[in-house]
């Protein structure tokens, strides 16, 4: 068994023999087991023969005491160690623990400060990282979504006269009221108002239309006779009229969205995952309309089996700060003369811990913006062709899908406390610099906090052979574990004023150093 002194080859040889010898007696031990009724039952004796086996394992490597039959791996462990130390390793210097020396500051002051930043940053991550933010979901930008939009003309047009609008012009003299922006009004429908009809996530409503009628010029100009020769000719002057109570018009809004890799949907009409839903002035922050509703608009239900979110263009307007009768910047008429285009954002935002969605329209205007459009149809008059061309200003509205959709996800709420609980060490830095730069006790706490080392300069006045022995004495203790090879003593009465100590165990004397 002593192999001390014997070579690598006898050990590994030994060993082996040895593993094969305690896995024939474990067999044999297990054999015996087997055949003793309720042997299962006894399980000291699968525990001596582990530790059988352990104490055979460290005698043959020479690495532990193998009498230590209580704790034979901690045995093992200073075995190891001691096997490493006589071969001129330190394990423990080699595989030393680092760590921070803390300086305990006996101040309430500061101990409070900390605390109430500490807080702070923790008031601030849980209610606005975790719950505002939603700092809990994994989410999905929303870049598409689909929306539908049709008008309806205000059933008060039935009982109202141009007289009774400010901005129909209701004399003959037209050039008078041209130079007021006034000008006749037409009582038109929905179909009249609304074109075009199919418009990708918008639509659009007259409110000003200029026409006149154009004949094709000669007249033996067909549809299917055109030739290069053709022309279109003015036949009558120009009329403008205003579209009475544009802004009384009413809209059906139906709009989806759904993830592409979150499973997450919703829509405002009807369905399952029905949305709750406002319409918000951006610039004040005020809510003008909610959905669901109790509230029956138009006759039609606004809760929570709504065919639709109905809203009239005069609300859309007044959240997006914008009255037809007003003038543009850059412009001497007004947004019912001209046109305006108005932007719809509907934001999708999650609710209920991720688990429904809810919507809110934002309306803002496209600065500066008209909107036309001409609309000519062809039409038989007598034999001859003729052509009537319609030129529409509009209010454009342009519905655009916007917001986040998200689930709740285990790892995205551990990356936001861990993110936010590494701001709890501004707290430290914090009073750090209060307790050190601020603080009439500053100096005091500097005391404390820091630890200075020897003036340096003197060693390098000393000769080569004089630092040469001080620097070997030094590595020499610090090898050993003690790295205070130099000390600044504070002076025993307290009065701040420190002195140079050298505790080198070498044979230089201190006035030579």
């Amino acid at each position: 068994w002593n192999t001390q002194n014997g070579s690598g080859l006898n050990r590994g040889i030994l060993f082996f023999h040895l593993t094969f010898k305690v896995l024939r007696l474990a067999k044999a031990h297990r054999h015996r087991c087997h055949s003793r009724p309720h042997a299962h039952t006894r399980p000291h004796n699968t525990r001596a023969a582990a530790q059988a086996f352990s104490r055979c394992i460290c005698a043959c490597l020479r690495c532990c005491d193998c009498n230590q039959h209580s704790q034979p791996a901690m045995g093992c462990l200073r075995g190891i160690g001691h096997w490493f130390e006589v071969r001129g390793y330190d394990l423990d210097n080699i595989f030393a623990y680092e760590t921070f020396k803390i300086v305990r500051v006996r101040d309430f002051r500061l101990g409070c400060l900390e605390l109430l930043f500490k807080i702070g940053i923790l008031l601030y991550l849980i209610v606005y990282g975790v719950i505002i933010r939603q700092g809990y979901l994994r989410k999905e930008q929303i870049s598409t979504g689909s929306v539908f939009a049709a008008a309806r003309a205000p059933s008060a047009n039935a009982s109202l006269s141009a007289e009774q609008l400010p901005y129909c012009c209701t004399t003959a003299d037209l050039a008078a009221c041209d130079a007021q922006n006034l000008f006749p009004c037409s009582f038109w429908d929905a179909k009249q108002a609304q074109f075009p009809i199919f418009l990708d996530s918008s639509m659009a409503l007259t409110t000003r239309v200029t026409t006149h009628i154009e004949a094709a010029t000669p007249a033996t100009c067909t549809f299917e006779d055109w030739p290069a020769t053709c022309s279109w000719e003015p036949e009558t002057e120009e009329t403008t009229a205003y579209v009475a109570n544009a802004e009384d018009f009413s809209i059906l809004l139906r709009h989806g969205v759904r993830g592409q890799e979150i499973d997450r949907r919703g829509s405002n009409s009807g369905e399952a995952q029905l949305m709750s839903g406002k319409l918000i002035q951006p610039s004040t922050g005020d809510v003008l309309r909610e959905w669901p509703s109790s509230t029956r608009t138009l006759d039609v239900d606004q809760g929570d089996t709504r065919p639709g979110d109905i809203v009239f263009v005069r609300e859309l307007l007044q959240a997006a700060d914008v009255d037809l009768d007003d003038l543009p910047s850059a412009s001497d008429r007004t947004f019912r003369y001209e046109g305006v285009i108005i932007v719809v954002y509907i934001e999708y935002q999650m609710t209920g811990g991720g688990t429904r969605l809810k919507y809110e329209y934002q309306p803002r205007k496209l600065s500066d913006s008209e909107f036309k459009i001409e609309e000519p149809f062809q039409f038989l008059d007598g034999g001859s062709l003729r052509r009537y061309v319609l030129n529409r200003h509009e209010i454009r509205f342009l519905f655009v899908a916007t917001g986040e959709i998200g689930e709740f996800d285990f790892l995205v709420l551990m990356t936001t406390l861990v993110t936010g609980l590494a701001l709890l060490a501004v707290a430290g830095t914090v009073t750090n610099l209060v307790m050190s730069k601020i603080l009439t006790m500053k100096y005091v706490y500097n005391l404390h906090r820091y630890e200075v080392t020897e003036d340096f300069s003197s060693f390098r006045e000393m000769d080569a052979k004089t630092l040469k022995s001080i620097t070997e004495k030094a590595e020499s203790k610090f090898q050993r574990g003690n790295s205070t090879s130099l000390l600044v003593a504070n002076d025993p009465e307290g009065k701040g004023q420190g002195q140079t100590v050298f505790e080198l165990d070498t044979d230089v004397k201190a006035q030579d150093v």
